[in-house]
């Protein structure tokens, strides 16, 4: 059943199919050099142009307020097929932290996003470990703490599992 599930799922809905194809063909013109304006392959290339960058300024990073038009310089010096409405920054937290604050904040931020639930002993039951994978799915795909609703999630969920958890802990 967990084999046949993604096929079947892949046969009869419509938009997963849809999804899926579109994203085979985005690779396979990302492939070709052509992704000025393919979605899935723009999101490749903003995770490249983030590392390169952060490569570039390992200790300190660009700064925050800078990255963007770091970004855009990157951009117009290694892409100057891309246009300007499509130059994207980082699609992943991890490496918008290094590339906008180098490899020491890096280090501290994912301190900080693990430590609490680490020592409240939440980590101990599988509702937080949930938590912790959703979290880390979306944050390889998006920079999700650089927007409200993905800060507000994370917090939200975390204190609540803090809460709970940790009072079970005591």
């Amino acid at each position: 059943l967990i084999v046949s599930l993604p096929a079947l799922a892949y046969r009869f809905i419509p938009s997963l199919h849809n999804k899926i194809e579109f994203m085979l063909y985005d690779l396979e013109r990302f492939g070709k050099g052509e992704v000025n304006t393919l979605n899935d392959a723009m999101r490749i290339v903003s995770v490249k142009v983030g590392m390169d960058i952060a490569n570039n300024n390992i200790l300190t990073g660009t700064g925050i307020g800078d990255l963007r038009s770091a970004t855009e310089q990157y951009y117009q010096r290694y892409y100057p097929d891309i246009t300007p409405e499509n130059y994207r920054l980082p699609h992943n937290q991890w490496v918008w932290v290094f590339a906008s604050s180098g490899l020491l904040s890096l280090l501290i931020f994912c301190h900080a996003l693990y430590a609490p639930m680490l020592h409240s002993g939440a980590l101990k039951h599988w509702l937080p470990w949930a938590f912790t994978i959703i979290m880390l799915s979306s944050m390889l795909t998006e920079h999700t703490l650089e927007e409200q609703m993905g800060t507000a999630f994370y917090v939200t969920f975390l204190l609540l599992l803090m809460n709970h958890f940790g009072r079970a802990h005591e």
